[in-house]
């Protein structure tokens, strides 16, 4: 019997993405499935095998894959001036070694096939989401931070819920532009994540958002779109947050100003005394590093002082310094580096280029992405670069 290493690693892609949506939530019901956790280290490894034996793939973004292994092997030399904690060096070395080999797996094996069966997966996840949200919000009684559908309800599972809406509503947009999807289909992915992160209280999902629909129509490449199409799509996404908005007036009146004033979201954010959101890198700089211009260049080393900070941006500036900080900024910035030189675009290009740069906003204000679940849900998306969403009577699809 001969295995089609291809074939076998795209089931692998869409067991693991599968099982990081939804483990949080079994684990939320019963903690005795907690080995589920090391089941994504165990499909990758087999996945590794099956790399080996295909050498044959799809063809790669060099720049995106060469970035990101520069900041995994300056994360890595730091360990020889880090406090060599090894249980938190390989604690967060693994998210780090698990969402680069998923980005490589994605690029190198993802058929178009296999590109369409996880999206729609995720999709049909996200419906789960939003109807587990409400019923933790209002029928369970659970505080906001616990409403995070898939993502559990007994951690906080914001910033998850956040990012992973994010990416989706991006995805419809774009997919809805390049006419992929008919609007309506785009218009229910986009209102069930505003009613799930509405739900969850994840209001810097609406922010990011609109940065992100701000970007699409900066960089959008006309010919791919009508006029008819951008105002159905700014009315589509105006008729959503009208919806958060009325969601949140009914379910969290008293932090629905916070959207609407800078000096309320400072003064809701309790943790701007500590390295929150707004300061994250002046306090760790006069905290941490004590002032010192060498000590915050390099970092503290890998796994000294990332347990510390609650958002990502704070833990790698808190490791590896300014300098590492710039490797991750550039390996986010990659993809839409490289889109931006491109003559001929796809809408999977567009939708990474996109996400990589509202990526940059979420490492700030959210613990993403380098942690359970997420992480290789969004270095899957990531990945998508070089397979494209076809319809079968549009063409043959790739594998």
């Amino acid at each position: 019997m001969v295995i089609n290493g291809r074939k076998a690693i795209n089931v692998i892609l869409f067991i693991v993405v599968l099982l990081n949506a939804v483990q949080e939530f079994l684990y939320s019901i019963t903690t005795a499935v907690a080995p589920l956790f090391y089941l994504t280290d165990a499909l990758l490894i087999l996945a590794f095998f099956f790399m080996v034996m295909t050498p044959k793939g799809n063809s790669i973004s060099k720049l995106q894959l060469k970035a990101w292994i520069l900041f995994l092997g300056y994360a890595m030399f730091t360990f020889v001036w880090s406090s060599r904690n090894y249980y938190d060096v390989v604690f967060r070395l693994r998210y780090f070694v698990q969402c680069v080999f998923v980005l490589y797996l994605t690029q190198r094996y993802l058929t178009d096939k296999g590109l369409k069966l996880i999206i729609n997966m995720l999709c049909g996840i996200q419906f789960i989401n939003m109807l587990l949200s409400f019923y933790q919000n209002r029928i369970m009684g659970l505080f906001a931070d616990y409403c995070n559908g898939l993502f559990g309800y007994i951690g906080l599972g914001s910033g998850a819920v956040g990012i992973f809406s994010v990416a989706l509503s991006i995805l419809s947009i774009i997919y809805y532009l390049f006419g992929k999807w008919s609007p309506w289909r785009s218009i229910f992915v986009i209102g069930i994540s505003a009613a799930f992160c509405a739900f969850a209280e994840v209001k810097a999902y609406y922010i990011v958002l609109l940065v992100g629909v701000v970007l699409i129509f900066v960089f959008q490449k006309r010919n791919k779109s009508s006029v008819s199409k951008d105002l159905i799509t700014l009315f589509a996404v105006g008729l959503m947050f009208y919806l958060a908005y009325v969601i949140l007036s009914i379910v969290f009146p008293d932090n629905l100003a916070t959207l609407f004033s800078v000096d309320d979201y400072v003064r809701y954010d309790s943790r701007s005394a500590y390295a929150g959101r707004l300061n994250t890198i002046p306090f760790i700089f006069t905290n941490q590093f004590m002032g010192s211009i060498p000590s915050s260049l390099v970092g503290s080393g890998i796994g000294t002082n990332a347990g510390k900070y609650i958002y990502e941006l704070g833990k790698s500036f808190g490791d590896f310094g300014f300098i590492g900080l710039l490797f991750l900024i550039f390996a986010f910035l990659s993809p839409f580096i490289t889109y931006v030189g491109r003559k001929k675009q796809t809408a999977e290009q567009f939708f990474v280029a996109i996400l990589s740069v509202l990526m940059i906003i979420g490492i700030d204000i959210w613990n993403v992405p380098f942690v359970r679940s997420i992480g290789v849900i969004i270095f899957f998306l990531l990945g998508i670069i070089n397979v494209e969403w076809i319809e079968k009577n549009n063409g043959k699809e790739n594998g």
